[in-house]
């Protein structure tokens, strides 16, 4: 959507049908249509934090992923707890 504000939506839990992404599904319905809304699918797919990845090339999951907070005006976050603290693949 051209000149609408952009949404970036990234659940914590990998698990499928989680509540975390549920609620992120359930705002999707709640917003303003001039508004777009994506809802990132991939942290599965992200590789365990290593900086000697952190150079060109990227992984393509993870430059796919910066490339979406570049074009996101917001982002929302919805993480379960784990030990009193986020989960290891959120972290």
């Amino acid at each position: 959507m051209e000149n609408s504000p952009t949404i970036l939506a990234i659940s914590g839990s990998v698990r499928q049908g989680s509540t975390n992404a549920r609620i992120l599904q359930y705002l999707k319905g709640n917003l303003d249509s001039r508004c777009e809304y994506i809802l990132y699918d991939g942290l599965s797919r992200l590789p365990h934090f290593n900086q000697d990845l952190d150079r060109d090339p990227l992984p393509d999951e993870v430059a796919s992923l910066r490339r979406l907070f570049d074009r996101s005006s917001a982002v929302i976050f919805c993480s379960p707890e784990y030990v009193f603290s986020l989960p290891g693949s959120f972290k």
